[in-house]
């Protein structure tokens, strides 16, 4: 099986998986943020046990693919995903 993650950005949406206790793999934040809802954020996922990591706002550009993120993204864990050879495997074994 693997696991996949995708990536979730900007003040709003990061706040709402940080509450849903969405599996957050780590959390990516503007080095120069001065917000208090960043603040919250880094508080709040820190709370959780979620490992900040502090980048340029280059940086976090290039992994958002925008400069829309308001200076923070999330990773967030998916559901493992069953590769197609493992399914056949245990229809095979079943009959």
């Amino acid at each position: 099986m693997a696991q996949t993650s995708s990536k979730i950005y900007g003040i709003n949406p990061v706040k709402a998986a940080l509450e849903a206790k969405r599996p957050i793999e780590k959390l990516w934040v503007v080095k120069s943020f001065r917000t208090q809802r960043l603040k919250q954020l880094v508080s709040q996922a820190r709370q959780q046990g979620i490992l900040v990591q502090y980048l340029e706002k280059s940086i976090l550009d290039r992994k958002a693919e925008t400069p829309h993120h308001q200076g923070v993204i999330a990773v967030v864990a998916e559901k493992d995903l069953v590769e197609w050879e493992d399914l056949l495997s245990v229809a095979n074994d079943r009959g």
